[in-house]
């Protein structure tokens, strides 16, 4: 699978943007080495509006579960309340690095493989809560009460 990477230059400098070329070809990579996690993006002002007051401290609460997970993998919807949310917990998880994945918005097609499209190491997926529901459901788990900064870890997301 080939990957397309760019520097997003606002309003988050240093992130990267990953485009996934032929999303319907299946990694030869194998499976995270890591826990992986899902999580919400925390409170909004509205659709494509920035994080409420109320939606980073929600953020900055939950950046405390990865409190000492080194090298930690965040991957992002390109929404703007869900870039905000991860570059809180990236900025209070040091090490961690923070990548735009295009699939993760809930309005782009889930790829059915997300899982073998996970890098090496513990992983970080900021979404939406359709796709939170989504994977929890793929992964057999509750997908009840998806509140703004909710975090699941799914120590084996593997079906």
């Amino acid at each position: 699978m080939k990957f397309w990477t760019s520097s997003l230059r606002a309003p988050l400098v240093g992130l990267t943007i990953l485009l996934a070329a032929g999303t319907t070809a299946r990694s030869e990579a194998p499976p995270p080495t890591g826990p992986v996690w899902v999580m919400r993006h925390g409170e909004d002002a509205g659709p494509e509006r920035a994080l409420t007051e109320r939606g980073k401290e929600q953020a900055a609460e939950a950046a405390a579960t990865f409190r000492g997970v080194e090298r930690l993998t965040i991957w992002t919807s390109p929404r703007l309340r869900t870039r905000e949310t991860a570059a809180i917990v990236h900025a209070r998880t040091p090490g961690s690095t923070l990548t735009v994945v295009d699939w993760l918005d809930h309005t782009q097609p889930f790829p059915a493989n997300w899982w073998e499209r996970l890098p090496a190491g513990p992983v970080l997926l900021v979404t939406h809560q359709p796709v939170v529901a989504r994977i929890l459901r793929d992964r057999n788990r509750p997908s009840a009460g998806i509140g703004h900064a909710f975090v699941a870890r799914l120590d084996d997301p593997s079906p």
